[in-house]
């Protein structure tokens, strides 16, 4: 696959950019052809354009059809190139344009059609008006399905999602009265299911993870779909002390709950389910301590568990960053979760319930 970089949206969001310079160095040019090598139009379509296209909307599928397919001049090593996508979703169809300079080299049509993987992202919310729209502009450079879920915000931020969703950003979700984290994730997760995605990408609206990496979690999850993929932190310099130590703490006990080495870091907001066994769970915790108890609980269930690191920043508050966490009523929240999953996980050893396994 040639190394592309994405350098923006066109006059809408339905038009995206790549730029990449052939290297010269590619095996292909060995036989295509020795006194004037050239890039044939198949590694053209396969190693550049349907790449780019996955990458922008992950939950199209494969290509199953190609039409008015033109390669009008031939690409060479060091030529820089210039791909315009644009996109049809209803039709999931994929119209291409491979341009060096002015001069357009190669051009055609994609049609893609679904498979086992169709992810979306679902954002909980809660007065995050301040780093909701950045948000939501850097992940969609890596997937167009957005769920956002107004948990009862007040009305700066729910007339931010609202705009958001006649701008055609995302799909807007308004519950109508604050109902904890955990509550705004699970009716993501019913939505998206009504929707038809299969995977669903949490990560919360504060602007604090490294979306950079979103293409690597799906990339992931999608190589493992019956697998949940956890981000575990990678913090800063300016990461507060006590948050640090208070999840080293949770992080020992679920260490107990799901066995040693499964889960590196249970309350992290960055993570990709697999929907069905999300939803056949039931009982669920409402606030912040869902994050633990459905990673544990899914364990449980069997899936394996992929841990993969995200960088991890906390943003000031002239920034806009805040936080929603309740230092006395969460902390009793999660010491009571843990004190009920511990004793779970003591009689689950009993009785052999539950395979204690690393993962990775």
């Amino acid at each position: 696959m040639l190394e592309s970089k994405r350098v923006g949206h066109g006059g809408s969001r339905n038009e995206v950019r790549f730029q990449v310079e052939i290297p010269p160095d590619l095996e292909i040019f060995k036989g295509h052809f020795p006194d004037f090598p050239v890039l044939p139009g198949v590694v053209q379509l396969h190693d550049f354009v349907i790449p780019c296209v996955n990458q922008t909307r992950p939950q199209w599928g494969v290509v199953f059809q190609l039409q008015r397919l033109k390669f009008l001049r031939p690409i060479r090593p060091l030529d820089k190139l210039e791909l315009t996508l644009q996109f049809q979703d209803k039709d999931r169809l994929a119209t291409f344009t491979i341009r060096r300079d002015e001069t357009i080299c190669s051009s055609g049509k994609l049609f893609f059609r679904a498979r086992h993987f169709r992810p979306c992202v679902v954002i909980p919310t809660f007065n995050n008006v301040a780093t909701l729209r950045a948000v939501i502009g850097e992940i969609s450079f890596s997937i167009s399905s957005i769920i956002v879920v107004d948990d009862g915000s007040a009305q700066p931020t729910r007339d931010l999602v609202s705009q958001l969703g006649r701008e055609g950003l995302i799909i807007a979700h308004h519950r109508p009265s604050n109902g904890g984290k955990g509550a705004a994730v699970k009716d993501g997760f019913q939505l998206a299911h009504e929707l038809g995605f299969t995977h669903v990408l949490q990560i919360d609206a504060d602007g604090q993870h490294d979306l950079s990496q979103t293409a690597e979690f799906l990339a992931t999850s999608e190589a493992n779909p019956t697998s949940l993929i956890l981000g575990y932190p990678i913090f800063g310099a300016d990461a507060p002390a006590a948050r640090v130590r208070g999840r080293k703490l949770t992080n020992l006990c679920v260490a107990w709950q799901a066995g040693r080495g499964v889960i590196k870091d249970a309350m992290i907001g960055f993570r990709v389910y697999p929907l069905e066994p999300a939803l056949a769970l039931r009982g669920l915790t409402d606030r912040m301590d869902f994050d633990i108890e459905i990673a544990v609980r899914l364990a449980w269930a069997g899936l394996s568990v992929r841990n993969l690191p995200i960088g991890v920043r906390y943003l000031t508050a002239e920034e806009g960053g805040i936080s929603s966490f309740q230092p006395i009523g969460d902390n009793a929240r999660v010491s009571w979760l843990h004190t009920r999953l511990c004793v779970s996980a003591f009689f689950r050893r009993i009785f052999r319930l539950t395979p204690f396994r690393s993962s990775q």
